[in-house]
């Protein structure tokens, strides 16, 4: 269990609100049915860990991301599978730490699903690279990985009233 210290609001959030939440279409079927807590991008400290967790104890300072459809980090006290947790990063306080798990979780997924290896002799084009995810892929595809050749790319349209 952990104690929340911040967490992070996003478009899921946003969505969830709304009643619009599309990126899964039996969500309203699944959530808690007498009331949803929402937001599930956090970080925190450890209170209590269940008898096979392995990697974390009480006192760690932690980030993690929850399943939607669980009860979210706009509580005090929030249970998480240990596989959606990481430890916070000294260089970055509770808030910064909070909106880490999506965007970060997400580019690492894509790094997996390409199957790049560290030190691998390859480059990557990273499209968007200002937004939330192509702004950590690039992070770890040169810091993380050690890339020869990282290349970010974002294209800024802009709009005229004038004819």
């Amino acid at each position: 269990m952990f104690r929340v210290k911040a967490l992070s609001v996003n478009p899921i959030d946003a969505k969830i609100r709304g009643g619009v939440y599309d990126d899964a279409p039996d969500y309203y079927d699944r959530v808690p049915a007498q009331f949803h807590i929402i937001a599930p991008e956090a970080a925190g400290i450890v209170v209590s860990v269940g008898p096979d967790v392995k990697y974390f104890k009480p006192g760690d300072s932690v980030f993690y991301i929850s399943q939607p459809v669980r009860q979210g980090a706009s509580a005090q006290y929030q249970l998480v599978d240990e596989r959606a947790v990481g430890h916070k990063p000294d260089s970055l306080d509770f808030v910064e730490a909070s909106a880490m798990p999506l965007t970060y979780g997400t580019a690492w997924e894509m790094a997996e699903r390409l199957d790049i290896k560290e030190d691998e002799q390859t480059g990557i084009l990273i499209i968007n690279g200002a937004g939330g995810v192509g702004s950590m892929a690039t992070q770890i595809a040169r810091n993380i990985l050690r890339l020869p050749v990282v290349v970010s790319q974002t294209i800024f349209l802009l709009a005229s009233s004038h004819a």
